[in-house]
């Protein structure tokens, strides 16, 4: 926690104690027995208790100085935080059948908490029979054996950012479809980023039929493909052609990998909404309605070890029941009006209690004489949760059984205010000032994974293009992407826009990509006697490729490339006898040495073309 004064609990019990006698042969002459069983000395003991205890609170910061601190820090404590995944149906659905947004589910067997439905979508008669990614030149990559595989991966949009998702889709033997909008969810996987991966405004992708018709897109909390979800389009059952086609938006940088797509995804949240019963004004000051969650549940719903609290955002709701309902919004009291609609929350962190504190008639209004009162609660087990395996879970309307083949995850606890105080801390150390090019290059390559960068280094004092810097104050970080050349504008102006605003102030950051030098190069040697000639040429070509890898980032930023250094390394490979020449060629010519600029990257374009007629088999 921030403190808020020095540190005033200097002194203890044991000291006060023996100042206070050591005083006594001084103030009180005549007093001689000095030991515990004095009631003279169990007076002392007392006071030293009482001051000690005094001194102790001076030193602490009381509840409402935290919340004045959280308040000038922009911060307040929040609400238990959800977590949030995705369910399939455990078998194909033999009709459409619509499931609303609330809707709670159960576990059929394990202990969890239950969950509830996030999004309104139809269960539809469909499942995915092709998954792949076309081309501007009517090329097509098929994805559909690694969709079906556990863990394999595939780029939606090509290697190289430039193609699109296409999801072709079967429809099963089924009962007509009713007409109008049907709402199909899809459930998206995406390596390496759960459900509660923090997403960026970076990601967003258009939906869109075999036709170009664009899809209405009415849930993607994918963001994009950044984090693992479900994107749910609305589409008309009887124009749509079965095929799904997603597509980058014009500034979409990330390079996302999926790891499995199906239909008829399942939004959910582990929360709990639950309408109180119904409660009437008393036209008194400082009226309060109590709450015990544990009292909310059914038997079967209560797990053990989990404590339920309010959840974080709008999670709770009261309204006045009348001639038009109106709202009343949570606060605090002490700065409302006389005819401000206001109350005030107050939770036990143990979870057994939840108040609502209405006005006093100066500060905040006083619900009227048996006027109506409705109150809506949104409780959730925070950390608590989150469920790591697969399990089944029990839908009753309409009668489904369900499973989570992802983890459900990214539940939090409900924060105090001297816990979200200790948590500015960290969070202003992370938003400090990059000082030095080290820190600059860790706060760039710990940005979002889906940028798929595997390089970042800061170069001092250099501009791209210039003897030397406009301003001297000018630093160039040069970031590469995992396939060499994806280093698009719009990804360039991402990085950028995350690291600029933690810059100093008079200082200049230029974001560029290196700038590849293509070579190739053509290698002699001689073989060990019986050595294998493929499998020697084969490890060759495998450690130049590894040394020059731009997706590992294995060679630095502006090293020249000598035959010399080359050869040495092609020696020390088991098979290789010596009698080594390399050849290097670069922009068409033969050279001994490849010179790169300080921003300069070298590129091995292609194998390595090794030759080695002698000594082998």
């Amino acid at each position: 926690m921030i403190p808020l004064a020095p540190n005033l609990d200097d002194v203890n019990f044991d000291d006060l104690l023996a100042v206070a006698r050591a005083r006594l042969p001084a103030l009180a002459p005549q007093w001689t027995d000095y030991n515990y069983h004095d009631p003279g000395i169990m007076l002392v003991e007392l006071l030293a208790w009482l001051a000690d205890s005094q001194v102790y609170s001076l030193s602490r910061n009381r509840q409402d100085e935290q919340a004045a601190m959280a308040r000038m820090l922009g911060v307040s404590a929040r609400g238990a935080v959800p977590a949030q995944g995705m369910l399939f149906p455990a078998a194909a659905p033999a009709t459409v059948q619509a499931i609303a947004s609330g809707a709670v589910l159960k576990p059929a067997r394990e202990a969890v908490p239950r969950v509830e439905v996030a999004h309104d979508i139809h269960v539809l008669p469909v499942e995915i029979a092709r998954v792949a990614t076309d081309f501007a030149d009517s090329h097509r990559e098929d994805h559909t054996a690694i969709n079906a595989r556990a863990r394999a991966t595939f780029a939606p949009f090509g290697e190289g950012g430039d193609g699109t998702l296409r999801i072709e889709l079967e429809r099963l033997p089924a009962p007509a479809w009713p007409g109008g909008p049907v709402l199909l969810s899809i459930g998206v996987e995406v390596a390496g980023a759960g459900p509660a991966e923090p997403p960026h405004a970076d990601g967003r992708i258009h939906a869109r039929d075999s036709s170009g018709r664009p899809l209405d897109r009415r849930l993607d909390d994918t963001y994009g493909l950044q984090r693992s979800g479900v994107i749910v389009l609305a589409i008309d059952s009887a124009t749509f052609g079965d095929v799904i086609e997603l597509r980058p938006a014009h500034h979409y940088a990330l390079s996302p990998r999926l790891v499995h797509l199906a239909v008829n995804a399942l939004p959910v949240v582990q929360r709990a909404t639950i309408a109180l019963p119904l409660y009437y004004g008393n036209d008194r000051a400082g009226q309060t309605i109590a709450v015990t969650p544990g009292d909310l549940f059914l038997a079967d719903e209560m797990v053990e070890d989990r404590v339920w609290r309010i959840a974080t955002g709008n999670a709770v709701s009261v309204t006045t029941l009348g001639a038009s309902d109106t709202p009343w919004t949570a606060g605090r009291l002490d700065p409302a009006g006389p005819d401000d609609r206001r109350y005030a929350i107050t939770e036990q962190p143990d979870g057994s209690s939840i108040r609502l504190r209405f006005g006093n008639g100066i500060n905040g209004l006083k619900p009227a004489l048996d006027e109506d009162i409705q109150a809506t609660l949104t409780l959730s087990c925070g950390a608590g949760g989150d469920v790591r395996h697969p399990i089944e879970w029990e839908l009753d309307a309409p009668s489904m059984r369900w499973r989570n083949r992802t983890a459900i995850e990214g539940g939090k606890d409900a924060q105090s205010v001297a816990v979200t105080l200790a948590a500015v801390r960290p969070q202003l150390a992370s938003d400090r000032v990059l000082a030095t090019a080290d820190e600059i290059e860790q706060a760039a390559l710990t940005l979002d994974p889906a940028l798929a960068m595997v390089r970042a280094t800061v170069i001092e004092g250099w501009e791209p293009g210039r003897a030397r810097p406009a301003i001297p104050a000018t630093r160039t970080l040069i970031v590469g992407h995992r396939f060499a050349g994806r280093e698009t504008r719009d990804w360039l102006t991402r990085i950028r826009r995350a690291i600029i605003p933690r810059i100093a102030i008079g200082e200049r950051l230029i974001v560029v990509a290196p700038v590849y030098r293509p070579f190739t190069a053509a290698v002699t040697l001689r073989l060990v006697a019986g050595a294998d000639r493929a499998a020697v040429i084969k490890a060759v070509q495998t450690m130049l490729a590894d040394r020059f890898d731009t997706a590992k980032a294995a060679w630095p930023l502006g090293r020249d490339v000598d035959h010399e250094a080359l050869a040495g390394w092609i020696r020390r490979v088991d098979g290789v006898s010596g009698g080594v020449t390399v050849q290097l060629t670069a922009a068409g010519r033969a050279t001994a040495r490849i010179v790169v600029g300080p921003g300069d990257l070298p590129q091995l374009a292609a194998p390595a073309d090794v030759t080695g007629p002698e000594g082998g088999r």
